[in-house]
């Protein structure tokens, strides 16, 4: 039960990053250049939008103004590709397993 707990949080707040995200590659606000103002009107969402900060994905300009790294962008979306490709493989490998052991009577 505390797995699912533990999703219900986390979806959520999946959500809201890809909506900070997606706000910004919007206005293509990829540099300071081209950087875009930006002040979530919810507590929560500032809270995501400052940890997005601290992972370095958001960059605010000292005007205040918001911008996406894309460089670390593209590598925390590699790195949750790789994991969703490890987790297919794992339940994948373990399906395999147990189809043999029931085939050899193991089971």
């Amino acid at each position: 039960m505390a797995e699912v707990t533990h999703v219900a949080f986390w979806a959520p707040s999946a959500a809201l990053d890809g909506r900070i995200v997606g706000y910004l590659e919007e206005r293509q606000a990829w540099s300071r250049d081209t950087a875009v103002a930006y002040m979530p009107p919810r507590p929560f969402e500032r809270r995501r939008l400052a940890r997005l900060q601290r992972s370095g994905v958001v960059v605010e300009t000292p005007g205040g103004l918001f911008y996406l790294n894309t460089a670390l962008l593209d590598a925390r979306a590699e790195r949750r590709r790789g994991l969703v490709l490890a987790g297919a493989c794992l339940a994948g490998g373990s399906a395999i397993v147990s189809m043999v052991a029931a085939l050899l009577g193991l089971v």
